[in-house]
């Protein structure tokens, strides 16, 4: 069972998608709050891949991107935002707007878990850029 770990300031939205991705499609879903302890629970725990807001109250989703991409080049990470990120988000797999839903987060993990490169529509025009 593929396990992913939630980073999301909004209560609401991390629950959300707990019961919509452990129920439907079967993952171990693992979740937190902030990007501190994001990193605490990456330090103990292994994880398929990560899905993360790019707003928090105390790390940014910069900073956040950065510090995964040198500990765990390897995790793929799925940027899930509602509002449009900088161009230099480049070590993210997949880009999923919010509010587009839940759709749009499954079909890129989907994509993800099978190891099949995740469509364009998931890539940095999914924020509307040429």
């Amino acid at each position: 069972m593929a396990k992913i770990l939630i980073v999301d300031e909004n209560d609401d939205i991390r629950l959300f998608h707990r019961i919509l991705l452990e129920e439907l499609d079967g993952y171990k879903i693992f979740d937190v709050g902030t990007g501190t302890a994001a990193i605490d629970v990456l330090a103990q725990e292994k994880f398929d891949v990560m899905v993360i807001a790019l707003k928090s109250a105390d790390v940014a989703g910069a900073q956040l991107l950065n510090f995964l991409h040198l500990q765990q080049p390897d995790l793929p990470v799925v940027i899930n935002t509602d509002y449009r990120p900088p161009k230099d988000y480049f070590h993210a797999s997949a880009l999923v707007p919010k509010p587009s839903g839940f759709p749009g987060l499954e079909e890129a993990l989907a994509y993800i878990m099978a190891g099949i490169a995740v469509p364009a529509k998931y890539q940095e025009n999914a924020f509307g850029r040429p």
